[in-house]
């Protein structure tokens, strides 16, 4: 089977650079980001690898079909897959292991696709908020720079 030809990662470089970014960086939050309300510590949160965006989320992916897709997957390759409305779709973990987000679309309803590789753990939903509900728009999401360590 033909393998594709998608970028590989190369760990120790980029964790080399993302080490010396972070000497030079200072770990501040950005002034868009708003810490005002909370209910953590704040003083528990703090900078988390890239910067914001550093990592380019996918945004109206382009599909393959299924036959097509046979070409470039391996038959035991992983993949996250999403149901809505009857219509699937699967999106291979090493492309997510890269974009690690894709705001995406089935019959005009508007989700996101989240996929965490350092713990290997992947999530799906439409944006919600408390004020406007269901918004019924692609969300612009991007991986975030700030977390919050996991309890011990």
């Amino acid at each position: 089977m033909k393998s594709a030809n998608f970028p590989k990662r190369n760990t120790f470089g980029q964790s080399l650079i993302i080490f010396v970014a972070i000497l030079f960086i200072p770990l501040t939050a950005p002034a868009d980001w708003d810490f005002s309300k909370h209910s953590i510590p704040v003083e528990g949160i703090r900078g988390g690898g890239p910067p914001r965006d550093g990592i380019p989320a996918l945004f109206n992916p382009k599909y393959l079909s299924a036959r097509e897709s046979d070409k470039l997957l391996k038959p035991d390759e992983r993949v996250l897959g999403v149901t809505i409305n009857g219509v699937s779709r699967a999106y291979p973990i090493r492309i997510m292991s890269w974009h690690e987000l894709v705001n995406d679309e089935i019959n005009g309803v508007p989700y996101l696709v989240s996929w965490n590789p350092s713990w290997s753990t992947g999530s799906c939903g439409r944006e919600y908020t408390p004020t406007r509900g269901f918004t019924g728009q692609n969300s612009s999401r991007g991986p975030p720079s700030y977390l919050l360590p996991a309890p011990p």
